[in-house]
Formats: structure tokens, C-alpha cells, sequence
């Protein structure tokens, strides 16, 4: 799953904020990363990062609560849009969905495995706002 997020402020660190705020369940990341969009699924070459949690890779979010990454050296300008992709292992795995969603989410079929090194589009074969 990869979530597009338009990014006001310009710098040097990103910190990223995962939320569950929406899921009535426990939401496990094993894998996530932050990189900056190109287009749709795609993502700029070299521009993507690991995102750790107190040091680990994986993080468990408890349901309608969130968490904060621990700050992640990226280069960032005013306007550009950030995509953080989530490894969330299951046959059933959902992505927040609301009417007045500002972003798209990006998801492969269950299947797919960890894809949140992927640069290329071609996994995230479904959209969702």
C-alpha cells in the first residue's frame, strides 16, 4: 500500500505519521518506506528511504491511534508530494477510505509481497481516495 501526501513545508528530515484513526483492527507494518512521488504509483528514483519506528523496522499500530516515524534525512521542496508504502502481510488488508479524501492510496493484490522498495508502478495495480 502506498499513500500520496502533498508536502507543504520544504527540508532536509521528514518524520511521517501513521494512522489507524479509521481501522476498528491492530494495523502491522513489517516494512515501510518515504519517498518522493513522480507520478501516480511511481516514485523518484533514489529518493526513497527505510522508515524506522524507536529503531525498528516494523511497527504496530494500535486501531485508532497513530505513530511517528523517527526522522528520516531526505531532501524535500515546498510542494512536492511524498508516498509512504506500507508491507502490511494479510489476505485482507484495507486501506482508509472516506468521502472527502484529499489523497490517493495505491495497492497491490494481497499476494504481491513487500513492494515498498519498488520504484516502478506496476504492483500497485488498484487506486483508492
Amino acid at each position: 500500500m502506498t499513500e500520496c501526501r502533498y508536502h507543504k513545508p520544504g527540508g532536509d528530515v521528514v518524520r511521517r505519521l501513521l494512522t489507524a484513526l479509521g481501522l476498528a483492527v491492530v494495523l502491522v507494518a513489517v516494512a515501510a518506506t518515504v519517498a518522493l512521488q513522480n507520478i501516480g504509483p511511481l516514485l523518484v528514483e533514489g529518493a526513497s528511504r527505510p522508515l524506522y519506528f524507536a529503531g525498528a523496522r516494523s511497527v504496530t499500530i494500535p486501531a485508532r491511534e497513530h505513530v511517528v516515524s523517527d526522522p528520516v534525512s531526505l531532501s524535500v521542496h515546498a510542494g512536492e508530494t511524498l508516498a509512504v508504502s506500507l508491507h502490511v502481510p494479510g489476505s485482507d488488508v484495507r486501506s482508509n477510505i472516506h468521502g472527502n479524501a484529499l489523497t490517493a492510496s495505491y495497492l497491490t493484490a494481497s499476494a504481491a509481497g513487500d513492494q515498498t522498495g519498488t520504484v516502478g508502478g506496476a504492483a500497485f495495480n488498484q487506486m483508492t481516495t
